[in-house]
């Protein structure tokens, strides 16, 4: 009888392993399956900052804009990753207008497709139309402003630092054009 019951412990014992390794890997698998590339078609791997700039002022949306020390924000709908990153979009708009940066939104759709890979995207220019940055808020699920990849260079650009950074190698929840 003891030797039934110590088996039947074992079996519980195994089973409840089995059930959690098959809900962590489910877990990973899901998480792993919803990060995808800012840059899939690594379109932004040929353009130089100066070309970048040229061609996104020559768009029907910026092209009555100057660029000159400004945030823009590209969003598209409907674009799940758009509403998760409202909060880092506020965030990064407050800290914008600290420095003196005009803050601009345009709302994309495919014919940025050679530009802008996915969205949310964020375009910083300096005081001479110099890239200052160009790509996603953050990495990970949830485009927060704990994984941000825009809040150093925005200290940076604060700092006088400019790293003229076009930042296409993230994974994160964005929106392929």
């Amino acid at each position: 009888m003891k030797a039934l019951n110590k088996l039947k412990k074992h079996g519980h014992s195994l089973l409840f392993v089995a059930w959690l390794l098959s809900t962590v890997t489910a877990g990973i698998y899901f998480v792993q399956a919803r990060l995808i590339w800012f840059d899939p078609q690594c379109v932004l791997n040929e353009v130089t900052s100066d070309a970048l700039i040229a061609l996104l002022a020559e768009q029907p949306e910026l092209n009555t804009q100057d660029l000159s020390n400004s945030l823009v924000h590209f969003i598209s709908e409907p674009c799940q990753c758009s509403l998760l990153s409202e909060n880092h979009k506020a965030e990064l708009t407050r800290k914008a207008e600290q420095l003196g940066l005009k803050v601009l939104t345009v709302r994309i759709g495919s014919e940025f497709k050679t530009l802008i890979p996915s969205t949310p995207a964020a375009l910083i220019v300096g005081e001479h139309r110099q890239l200052v940055y160009f790509g996603p808020y953050s990495v990970g699920l949830a485009c927060a402003s704990e994984n941000s990849l825009i809040n150093n260079t925005l200290q940076n650009f604060e700092l006088g630092f400019n790293s003229q950074l076009i930042e296409n190698q993230a994974r994160g929840c964005f929106c392929n054009l």
